[in-house]
Parts: structure tokens; sequence; C-alpha cells
């Protein structure tokens, strides 16, 4: 059943995001096929420095030498749907851009090498520059058997809004072409497209020098959609880790990007950067800052979810406000034109594991979840009134919680009121060692008495000939151990 905004909406997952440092899923490697002009074997010259010899613009950035590395913080793409999708745990790439020394930038460096479908200026310098209808620049990277390149860019150069192909495209047009280390000529055995290889590869592996995340989550800086930050620390935090003050960019209160300019010491390809403050002024204000968790959005069909929960059901027929618009600002800020929006609790996790009982490959298909699935999935079908997965995802974990903490357990079913898997944890922790401050803190007052009391009975029990029962010893008759 093919999707129509007839019958879809579109849900937004605000996630609640874990904080592990960014993964580093790219090896990196030095610029592919490229031919070292000769000049290139001396002693490398750093860009933006007054000098009186000669500068070779294929060695050193000439004369775009202040390097401005971009990234964005993004909490959606527009299009989940369709597999494109922010990588968690981290920021994404927008750039890597060739300005002047004195601050100032050209763009559009070179038509020839344009592969921007929709140029932004469409003109530079009274000219207009041609949009492109040639390949699309992801069958470059196939073409020269970069299958490690394309999986990195995927994952982390991802666009809002637009295919990911477009904004790689669009960025080596309007910035890549002024690079001077880049053009044609500074190839001795050029291949066609090599530069624009080079290029995403050397973009790869700077972003992999300034790993953002990473830096604000050392400070205690991390995602959240009430904690907000300081500019002063938002700014210390990226200073400690790369070295100079950069641009921080907001949306209104809103985190939204980050610039961290530098100095090249020879070829940009080599990655060796001498790190610069900042030249811009940010924007943003000095406290209040919004650093918000990323959401996914999916696209789900009105049936798929008027059948399986009452609680969207009802939301669904509910009037929802009319949107006329489909363009691309639209598209980021609203979903789908005539789509109803919906902002859901839940895990991302927890929801692809609902969406596939539905939307299955096979008819047929059976599928198994862990018990550690099912408490991302238990969570969601309580609480939009999802009664078969629910029923179906207890007694899972009622034969069998192998591999789940019975803290995690007892937490669970406190939160979607499941007594006999509640009862089922105090059972386990019962049984097993004393339990520490920090799990006795977890699961509560209530929680560790009934596992104390428990814990008393099973001695008792286990030592009643030795230690026979006296009157007026405190026995558990008549208590109720449920909550």
């Amino acid at each position: 059943m093919p999707f129509t905004l007839a019958n879809a909406v579109t849900l937004v997952l605000i996630a609640t995001g874990s904080t592990f440092a960014s993964s580093v899923l790219y090896a990196g490697r030095r610029a592919v096929g490229q031919s070292m002009p000769d000049a290139c074997t001396s002693a490398p010259q750093l860009s933006c420095q007054n000098t009186t010899t000669a500068t070779n613009t294929c060695c050193t950035p000439t004369p775009g030498g202040l390097l401005v590395h971009t990234q964005f913080w993004d909490t959606y793409t527009g299009l989940e749907s369709e597999g494109q999708i922010l990588p968690k745990n981290n920021w994404t790439i927008h750039g890597l851009w060739p300005d002047n020394c004195d601050g100032t930038f050209e763009s559009y460096c070179d038509f020839s090498r344009q592969y921007d479908e929709r140029p932004s200026p469409a003109t530079i310098n009274g000219k207009k520059v041609p949009p492109y209808s040639g390949p699309s620049v992801d069958t470059f990277i196939t073409d020269f058997g970069r299958s490690d390149l394309m999986r990195f860019m995927k994952k982390f150069w991802v666009s809002q809004g637009s295919t990911n192909a477009h904004f790689w495209a669009h960025e080596f047009s309007k910035h890549g072409t002024c690079f001077s280390t880049f053009d044609k000529k500074c190839y001795s055995d050029y291949k066609e497209h090599e530069d624009v290889i080079n290029f995403f590869d050397t973009v790869s592996r700077t972003f992999l020098k300034y790993p953002t995340y990473t830096w604000l989550e050392q400070a205690q800086i991390v995602p959240s959609n009430s904690t907000t930050y300081k500019l002063s620390d938002i700014e210390a935090a990226l200073r400690e880790g790369s070295g100079a003050t950069p641009y921080l960019g907001c949306k209104g209160k809103r985190l939204s990007e980050v610039w961290y300019y530098s100095h090249a010491k020879g070829q940009v390809q080599d990655v060796d950067f001498v790190p610069v403050g900042t030249i811009t002024n940010s924007k943003c204000p000095n406290d209040g800052i919004q650093y918000p968790v990323n959401s996914t959005r999916f696209k789900v069909h009105r049936y798929i979810l008027a059948r399986a929960s009452p609680v969207l059901r009802d939301m669904l027929e509910l009037p929802q406000p009319r949107r006329e618009s489909t363009s691309v600002g639209a598209l980021f800020n609203t979903g789908i034109a005539d789509v109803p929006l919906f902002n859901l609790d839940g895990s991302v996790a927890g929801w692809e594991h609902i969406l596939a009982l539905f939307y299955r490959d096979e008819l047929f298909e059976h599928i198994e979840y862990t018990p550690v699935q099912w408490t991302e999935i238990l969570p969601i079908a309580n609480k939009y009134g999802m009664t078969q997965i629910e029923q179906k995802g207890i007694q899972v974990l009622h034969q069998s919680s192998a591999g789940l903490e019975p803290v995690d357990l007892l937490l669970l079913a406190r939160e979607i009121s499941a007594t006999e898997l509640y009862d089922q944890a105090i059972a386990i922790l019962a049984v097993g060692p004393m339990l520490t401050g920090e799990k006795a803190r977890q699961i509560g007052f209530e929680g560790f008495y009934k596992v104390m009391l428990k814990k008393h009975m099973q001695w008792r029990t286990d030592n009643l000939y030795h230690f026979p029962m006296q009157a007026g010893d405190l026995i558990s008759d008549g208590v109720d151990l449920h909550w």
C-alpha cells in the first residue's frame, strides 16, 4: 500500500539521548590517487602568513587560506522515512570553507566543476551560475570504489530537507572549487572527479578532528529538553578541545551550528591545521541556550495507527490544522502539507520495533524481540493503549527476563503497572546479593522494603528448624505486598 497524503501521518519522536562519545567509524585515508607536485615535498607553508617566497597554490591554499570547518546540530532531517536519519550522539558535517585571509570569501569559483542543481546564490559577480543536470555526485564516489567514504558521509554528512547527494554537490561546487589545492592542475595524472572525491575525503577527516559532541559532553553539556546552558560555558568547552574559541550559531535560543577557524599547514588535504579564534561574534544569547535532544520522524498510515491504538485513533479524529505550503521551508518545520504531525513520547528504538510489527517484510513473518528490546516497546504500548502488544511483551518477560537487570525489570513493571513482573523482579532481587546503595535508591523505599522483607521471610523459612517462630514475631500475614 503506497503512502499518500490521504492516508499518512507523521510521528515526531523525541528520543532521550544517551551520553556516549562520538563513534569513529571511518578509518580515513590520504587523498585518493593524487600525485603530489614536486614543490610540495619541501617544508609546508602556513596559510595566511606574510612571506617573500612565492606561494605554490597547489601546496598552500591561496587566497582562501582561512579555513572554516562548520557543523550542524539538527534535531531531524524531514526525510527519515527515506532512511536519511541523524547519527546518535554526534553533530553533523556542514562543510569546509576557504575564506580569504581578511574574512571575505568567494563562491562557485569554477563553473566547469559545478554540480549544484540549485545554485545559491544564483549569480556570482553578475554571472549566472549554470544549474547542473548530470549524474549525482554520489555516483562519483561509487565509481572510485570508496564505499567506506560513502558510508561515513551518509552517517555524518546529513542534509535537512534535501537529499544528501544534493547537499554534498552544493558544498563542493560553492566552496570546494575555491580551494586552490583541489584545482585540477595540481594533479599530475588527473582522473575525472578525483578532486571531488579528495574534497569529500578531506572534509570527512577534518570532521574527525573536531568531535564537538564529545568535547561538550566532557564539560557536562549534553542535549536536554529542559536544561539550558551559558554561552561562555559552551565556548570554554570547545576552546579547551579545539585550541581556539569557535563561532557558535543559534536559531533564537536554540544552539544550531559551530564554526572552527584555522590556518592550513601545507595542503588542505593534509588536514594539518593551526587553530584560530573566531572572527565573527556569536549572536547566541549569553544565557538560556537550548541544546535540544534529537527527534526522529516516521510517516505512518492512519489506518495502522487507528487499529493498533485507541489513543492515537482519538488523536486522529481531532480536527487538524491545514497546511497549504509544500515549500522546502515548510517541510523543515511542519512535515508535509495536509499530513498531521504528532509529537510522541518513547524511544526511537521502541517505535522502530513497534512499526516493524506493523510493516513486516513478509506477510506472515515471525518477529521475536529480546527482553531488552521489550523494555523499549512496553512503555510505548502501555501509554498508547496497544493492549495486544503490551500483553505479549509482559508474557515474554514473565517467561524469561534473561539479559535484563532485575532492577530494570522492576522499574519497567512499576512504569506500566504490571504486578506480575513487579513480583517477579522482587523475587529475583530477594535471592540475589545484598542491594548496593545505588540500586536501593533506584527502586525506592517501597521496593527496597519488599525485597528485604522477602529476604527475611526466606531466611526464616530456611532456618525455621533451628529458630522456631515465637509468639509476637513480625509476620507478613495480612500485609499487602502489592502496590
